[in-house]
C-alpha cells in the first residue's frame, strides 16, 4: 500500500526581501559608494536553491549517467484520429517513432544522453535500462532517466504497451510480465542524489488519476519523477516533478480546455503556457524554482518587486 497521503504537499521556495543589501568592503579610496537600502535581495536558501537547480538543468552530475528510451514500435497514439484528411492522422503520429530516433541522436551528439535505446513495449524498455546501466559499469549511476512515447492522463506507451498507476501497486494486466520487479532493479540502480524519471509524452501527469501516476512512480523507481499535464510537442507545458513520498499539488484541471465546444479536451502546449519547457531542456526542473532559465529569471523579478 502507498504511504502517500494526499494532503502532503511539495515545497516550492521562495524569494525574500530583506531591508538593506549587504555592504561590499572597501578596496582602497576608490571604492564605489554603498548602495542605498530598501533593495530587495535573494536570501541565501534561494541562492543554493537556484545554484541546486542549475546544477540539476544545465550540468550533468559526475558519477552519474543519462539514459534516453524512445518508442521505436511506430504504433499511433491511443487517440489517434482515423480521418486522414485530420492534420495529426495516424500516418503523422506514427512518423514520430523516426523523430523520436533522430532527437536520441540529436541528444547523443550534444552529449546530452549517454545512452540512447528504442523499445517496441515496456519490459523491453526496462530491460534495455537495466542492461545499459550494468555495460556502464553498474551501481547508481542513473542521473536522469526520459520515456519518450505517447500518452495520455494517467497512462504512458511504449508502443501499444501501457504503464498504469496500477502497474506500481503490483497489479499487472493480465497475459503480461509483472514490470514491478524490473522498475526495482532500476531504482538500484537510480543515483541517490540526483536519480529522476521523466516521462516526456503527452498528459501523463494530467487530473486525479495523473496525479496518482506521478506519486506512485516517484515512489516505486525511488526518484523525482517528472511529466506533463498538456499534451506535448516541441513545445511541453504543464511541467511538473513530484519526489517520493510527496502528494502532487497542480490543478486537477490543468491541461484542459475549460470552456467552449471542447470543454474537457486535452490542450496543446505552447510556449506562453504554465511551466512551460522546450525539447532542448535535457535535465528536468527540480526544486520548485522554474522550469527554465527565462522561467526563473520572470519568476525571481515578480518576486523581488511584488
Amino acid at each position: 500500500m502507498s504511504n502517500i497521503q494526499p494532503n502532503q504537499k511539495e515545497t516550492n521556495i521562495g524569494i525574500k526581501t530583506q531591508q538593506a543589501r549587504p555592504q561590499r568592503p572597501p578596496t582602497g579610496s576608490a571604492s564605489k559608494p554603498p548602495r542605498t537600502p530598501n533593495q530587495p535581495v535573494v536570501d541565501a536558501e534561494t541562492v543554493e536553491a537556484i545554484r541546486q537547480s542549475n546544477e540539476r538543468s544545465l550540468v550533468k552530475p559526475n558519477g552519474t549517467i543519462n539514459v534516453v528510451v524512445y518508442d521505436d514500435s511506430g504504433y499511433p497514439a491511443p487517440d489517434s484520429p482515423g480521418d486522414p484528411d485530420e492534420e495529426f492522422s495516424a500516418e503523422k503520429v506514427r512518423e514520430l517513432s523516426f523523430w523520436w530516433k533522430q532527437g536520441g541522436t540529436l541528444y547523443t551528439a550534444l552529449q546530452f544522453a549517454d545512452v540512447v535505446v528504442g523499445a517496441a513495449n515496456w519490459e523491453e524498455a526496462l530491460r534495455e535500462v537495466i542492461a545499459a546501466v550494468d555495460k556502464k559499469g553498474g551501481g547508481k549511476i542513473i542521473g536522469s532517466l526520459q520515456f519518450w512515447g505517447h500518452g495520455s492522463p494517467g497512462r504512458a506507451f511504449m508502443g501499444g504497451d501501457v504503464l498504469r498507476s496500477e502497474d506500481f501497486d503490483n497489479k499487472p494486466l493480465p497475459n503480461r510480465v509483472n514490470l514491478l520487479p524490473l522498475i526495482h532493479q532500476i531504482r538500484d540502480r537510480m543515483h541517490t542524489k540526483y536519480g529522476s524519471v521523466w516521462f516526456r509524452s503527452c498528459a501523463p501527469f494530467q487530473g486525479e488519476r495523473g496525479k496518482m501516476f506521478a506519486a506512485r512512480a516517484s515512489q516505486q523507481f525511488g526518484a523525482t519523477a517528472v511529466g506533463h499535464t498538456f499534451n506535448i510537442h516541441v513545445w511541453q507545458s504543464g511541467t511538473f516533478a513530484v519526489e517520493p513520498g510527496k502528494w502532487p499539488e497542480w490543478d486537477n484541471d490543468l491541461g484542459v480546455r475549460d470552456r467552449g465546444k471542447r470543454k474537457g479536451e486535452l490542450q496543446i502546449s505552447s510556449p506562453l503556457r504554465q511551466r512551460t519547457v522546450g525539447i532542448f531542456q535535457f535535465y528536468p526542473p527540480i526544486h520548485g524554482v522554474g522550469c527554465s532559465l527565462p522561467t526563473r529569471l520572470i519568476g525571481m523579478l515578480r518576486n523581488l518587486f511584488r
